[in-house]
Order: C-alpha cells, then structure tokens, then sequence
C-alpha cells in the first residue's frame, strides 16, 4: 500500500520522542512518532554512544525510505551526547532537550503502555520463570500491536501505522496463527532427510519472523536460542515442558521488574528521589545506552559480538537461521550486565544530603484542633474466589490474563499532553423524568407511557400494600427512577431503573458479578470470521432483563413508585393498580410493587439475566470458551458456529447463513413476545456491516 500523496505531503516533517526502559534490567530503546504514532523498540544489548547513535541512524533511514523526514527529537537530558552526532548528520534534525526534571510527555506514557501490556502477556504464560530471550520478544509484541490498529487523533481513521509506515496490513494467516508463548513441535529439514535424527524438537513461539511466507519465530527448549521455521505442530503444552522453560530461565525474577538505568525498581509512577541517598541539586552523570551491531558470525569481544533487535515490522531481524544445524543467539552473555556509564564522574567524593529537622509548631492560643475521627480509604475491588458464585472465578480469571479493562487507556493517552484545561465535567446523554418531559414533551410522555405498558405486559409488577411488608422488605423498599434518552434514529427511549444502592448492604460483588464479553474476544472473533467467510448476525434481545423471571422470592426487588409513573400504571390496568394507590405527606402518589422479573438497577439484575442466557445456550448443545465465559461454541454440520454476547447484545456466525436463520429463529422463539402495540419485536441485523458493542464492524469479499 502506498502512502498518499496529500498525507505524504501534509506530514512529511515527521517529529520523533525517545527514551529508554528497562525491563528486568534489560535495556530497551523506544521511540514513537507524533501523528504517526508508530512505536519501534529497540533491544539494547550494549550502551555506548556510537552503538545508540547506530541505532538511531536505523530509524532515521526508515522513515527517509518510507518518504518521512525527522526534524525534531524531543528526548531527555541525558541524550546530550547524541545531540551533536545528529544534528551534524546530512539532514539531520533538531534534538531538543528537557531541562531538569522535566520530561518528555508522550514517550513517558507510551512506555507505560508498553510495560502494561508486557505484563499482561507475562501473566497470561504458565511459566513461574521468563527466560530474558522470552522477555525481549514479549516486549516486541506489545509494540507491533500497539501498531496494527488506527489510533484516535492519528493522520488517518482507518490506516494503521503499521500501514502508514510499512504499506503492510494486517494479516491473521501470517501473522495470528500462532500465540506467543505457544508450544510446537517445529520440523527439522537435515540433508539426507532418512537420517536417524529427529524430525522435530520441541520449542516455544516468539511471533511471526515478517517474511511473506507466513514463518514463524521459536525459542529452541535444547539451546534456548533462536529458530526460524516454515512448518511446525502445535501441541498442547505437558508439565515437562513448563519445567524447561523455568530452568532456562532459572536466573531471571518471577515477576517482570521494572528499572530505571540506575537499577532501581520503579512502579508505574516513579517516585521522587527523597530517600537521601543522593542530593536532588546535583546532576547524574550521563548514560546513554545503545545498540551494538557487530558480527554475529564472530562473536569473539563480548562488547562487539552481540547484536540489539529493532523491531520494524519491514525489516526482518539479522539473526537468520539458514543453517539447520547452526541456531542464533541474540541474548546477552552474563558478563554483560554490567554495563558502565558513558561519562565518569568528575569526582568520587559524595556529597550527603542536608539533614532536615521537623519541627513542631507552637501551640496558637484560640485555635481548635480538629477532632474528626479519620478512616482509611477503602481499597479497590478486586474480584476473588472467595464468592460462592462461579462466575466470581471467570471475572477473576479474566482479571488476571489482563482483559478486564482492554485498550481503553492506548486511545486516550495519544492527546493527554493536548488536553483542554476547560473542560471540566462529563454531561450523560440521558435525562431524567422531570427533565425529559420539559425537553422533548409528548414525546416523552409516550415514550414512559410505553415502557410502563411494556413492564404490564411481562409481568412485572405485583402491587403490595404497605402493611403487608415484613421488617426486612420495609427496610429493603428501593425508589425507582424513570431516564429517558434520545436515541441514533430520533426515537425517545425510556427505561425504569430501581436505585440499588441499598442492596450494597447485604449484597457482596462477588456474588453478583455478571460477566462481559472481553474486547480481545470481540476482535479475534471477527478476524476469524473475516478469514473463513463466514455468515455473520447482530441481535439486540429486547427487555433483557424485564423477561428474565426471578425465581426466588427473596431475590425480588420491592421498588416504590411515585407521580406520573403511578398515573400511568392506572391508566393502563385500573383494577389491577388502583386499590394499592396511596399518598405521602407531601399528597405525591406513590405505589409498592413486588418485581417478579428482574429490572436494571438491581444488583442481581446482570446475573439473573447471565444464568437464565448460559442455560438455554447449553440446552442446545454449545460449549463455553474456558478463556471467555461469554463466547460459546457448537458444531453443526461440521463447522463452527459461534455466539459472543454483551449483556443483550449477540453476535453469532457460521459458514451456512441457513443455519445463522435458524438459530436467530430459536432465539426469537425463547426470548420474542411482540406484544398488541408492536413492541417486544427483536431487532435482527444480518449482512457484511454490523454495529456491535460502539465498534462498526465491515466485512469486505477479501477476507478482511
């Protein structure tokens, strides 16, 4: 694909941030590109100023190649030496550098990106230990996928940078096919081929090797080095080879560090540098790390003989296993580790802090101390198995491979250091009663009208009088809220909620916790569908939890409706409603109902709704991703059928658009009920563009 000629010409001045992180003290050099946003990593495996300014030469060819030209670095004070070596290059750019204690934003968040998805793809690995070869693929992977998709703000919505940079997209037979991390028996091609050698061995995926023949990556479980191959078996992975990879990585730490170039574990934020080991007004000697790119056929000078992995999707990686026989090593020796600083420091002597005393005011006569008893903040919830629920342990389980919260963060961080310092507040899109009615007037009024003969129709409401409560259900009585929202087509929607608070008391998350379908799985499923051709259905299910029937007595909500509400409700079944109707002190008419269905607003309402959907999905034979509790799947005729669903939204596909019928068919028959004025009516979307979850899906005929 080639850049267009108005965005070559528009964005041609290209403008680079750098940095450097350190992930269980391997040292990684990023860069990302303003606008562009294309992210390369650099692994260094040496730090000296030549081998950095290699490196940058490196992306700096890249992007002439690709018709970009760099005219600003933005990097912190510790690149000064570079900053001569390239602006002194032909063409050579700007290097701004940031004062003291000061820097750079973009890079800064980016690296924090890239650590976060680093340790999510640890977590998700079975292994207690991560060889350093493991680690520095697992950071190549967070990189190239921060690279596969448009980021919000960027040059254009619908052109990746990958593709921007690379002119390549996106391909799952070449570069999805396999995880990282996945085991496989990869083939061996010796000459002669009836040897009595092995025909395979036993390795561990790193990723695609970018070549157009779809190959793969592995680290070799004999040697732990490097393999290319074309053809491999995936097997599922036994305890002996876990046991393996641990011993490979018998050195390393369990969990991924975090380091500055100091060696000093860093957390997400990096702490002020208050622990008196060092005075804040003096400067730290520079180091800049780099990339050695020596011989990797001689590696005899362990300084010269080792070579740094940039990570350019264009560009494969200079360790080529073309002899069977011979594999490539590109982690550092130990002995490398110790990697010296650029310039030594002036003197030896240090310079110990100055001792800072606290002194205690004194008393000031007429002023009271405070006597508010202090409590600790709450901490954040964190789901467990400690729940009597199951579903408890999916959310957890889900929680821990990193998907609970997916991408939200990538698109936001690209415009933090743009953001309006005006905009202070977040306004809904909804209203409430009061406030719709005075909005959209008649309208509004049959859109409530509506939704309250909707909950007559099902069932919903038992009407109950004030004294026939016990203790607890008095204690326990919910208000109810009416919000009406105008929706995409202009339509007024209107939706009764309970105010669940109260059931926070004696109701624990963990037992009410409802699982969603994850954004990974939304998109996997997708490119798999796109890759096989398959028929593809979107399905909002109606009144998703109003038709979802509780049970248990106990587990029905008691709400109290007030004003208009009761009105209507009257209106609608004089002789069911109307004997229960009573007035408050103010003369506001207020009604108790029993909820014999579940509403939104309750705590159990999700659940309820999960439960009741899970079951009838397994009544007609579909089996549950052990990954996703909402992806299920089920063989018909032969071929996959698959159904992923958000609370009441559906996606379901297979290769036959007959079979997707019938089975949007089963679904109308257990949760349709059109009812006399036309609504219950389920809304069924089928054909190559969806819209599921905020995201507008398009399937074109090229498998994409």
């Amino acid at each position: 694909m080639k850049v267009p000629k108005d965005l070559l010409t528009l964005h041609r001045d290209v403008t680079l941030t750098d940095d450097i992180f350190f992930v269980n003290k391997i040292p990684f050099f990023l860069t990302l590109s303003r606008k562009i946003s294309f992210t390369a990593v650099n692994h260094l495996s040496y730090r000296t100023t030549k081998t950095s300014f290699k490196a940058y030469e490196e992306i700096h060819k890249f992007y002439l190649n690709r018709g970009f030209h760099i005219t600003k670095i933005h990097v912190d004070n510790e690149f000064a030496p570079l900053q001569v070596l390239i602006q002194s290059m032909p063409g050579g750019p700007k290097v701004n550098l940031t004062s003291a204690n000061e820097h750079v934003p973009e890079i800064e968040r980016r690296i924090r990106v890239v650590k976060e998805r680093a340790r999510s793809s640890r977590h998700s690995l079975p292994f207690n230990k991560i060889p350093r070869l493991l680690t520095i693929y697992i950071v190549f992977k967070a990189v190239k996928l921060l690279n596969y998709f448009p980021p919000k703000g960027g040059i254009l919505d619908i052109v990746s940078p990958k593709t921007i940079m690379t002119g390549e997209t996106l391909s799952y037979t070449l570069q999805s096919t396999l995880p990282l991390g996945q085991y496989c028996q990869v083939h061996e091609e010796f000459t002669p081929r009836n040897s009595q050698l092995p025909r395979t061995q036993g390795a561990i995926c790193l990723g695609p090797s970018g070549n157009l023949q779809g190959g793969f990556k592995f680290m070799s479980l004999a040697s732990g080095k490097v393999l290319s191959r074309r053809t491999w078996d995936k097997i599922p992975m036994p305890n002996s080879v876990i046991a393996r990879v641990n011993e490979l990585g018998k050195d390393q730490p369990e969990l991924f560090i975090f380091t500055d170039r100091k060696g000093r574990p860093i957390g997400d934020i990096e702490p002020i540098n208050l622990d008196g080991k060092y005075d804040l007004n003096d400067e730290d000697p520079v180091e800049i790390p780099g990339v050695d790119r020596g011989e990797i056929q001689t590696p005899q000078n362990p300084i010269d003989g080792q070579i740094g992995q940039i990570e350019i999707p264009t560009q494969d990686n200079p360790v080529i296993d073309d002899d069977p026989g011979v594999e490539v090593d590109i982690v550092p020796n130990d002995n490398q580790e110790v990697e010296p600083p650029l310039l030594q420091e002036a003197t030896n002597e240090t310079v110990a802090p100055p001792k800072v005393e606290t002194v205690t005011p004194d008393e000031i006569p007429g002023v009271r101390r405070s006597t508010r008893v202090k409590f600790q903040t709450k901490q954040a919830y964190i789901p467990s198995l400690s729940g009597g629920s199951k579903y408890a342990f999916a959310v957890t389980q889900l929680e821990q491979q990193g998907v609970l919260h997916p991408d939200s963060h990538m698109f936001f961080q690209q415009d933090m250091y743009r953001c309006e310092p005006d905009v202070v507040a977040a306004i809904m899109t909804q209203l409430s009663l009061k406030a719709g009615l005075k909005a959209w007037g008649k309208e509004a009024r049959t859109a409530v009208h509506k939704e309250m003969q909707q909950l007559h129709f099902r069932d919903t409401f038992k009407p109950m009088h004030w004294y026939e409560l016990t203790h607890t259900q008095k204690q326990s009585v919910l208000e109810s809220h009416m919000f009406l929202k105008e929706k995409r087509t202009g339509e007024i929607k209107g939706r009764t909620v309970a105010g669940g608070n109260k059931q926070r008391d004696f109701l624990s998350k963990e037992e009410v916790t409802s699982p969603t379908v994850a954004t990974e799985s939304v998109l996997l499923t997708c490119i798999i569908e796109a890759d096989e051709g398959r028929d593809v259905a979107t399905i909002d299910i109606p009144n998703a939890f109003i038709q979802t029937r509780v049970e248990d007595e106990k587990d029905m909500a008691i709400i109290k409706i007030r004003g208009i509400l009761v009105d209507m409700l009257v209106d609608i079944a004089p002789d069911v409603y109307k004997p229960y109707v009573t007035t408050d002190k103010k003369g506001v008419k207020q009604l108790i109902v029993q909820c014999q269905n579940a509403i939104y607003g309750t705590m159990m309402a999700g659940l309820m709704y999960y439960t009741k959907f899970c079951k009838s999905l397994l009544s007609v034979g579909f089996v549950f991703n052990p990954y996703d509790p909402c992806v299920a799947n089920k063989q018909i005729r032969g071929k996959q059928m698959t159904i992923c669903f958000h609370v009441d939204d559906c996606k379901l596909s297979h290769m036959s658009a007959k079979i997707v019928s019938k089975m949007v068919d089963w679904l109308k028959q257990e949760y349709e009920s059109i009812f006399e004025d036309g609504s219950g009516k389920m809304k069924v979307n089928c054909g190559k563009v969806h819209t599921y979850v905020g995201i507008i899906i398009l399937y074109t005929s090229d498998a994409t």
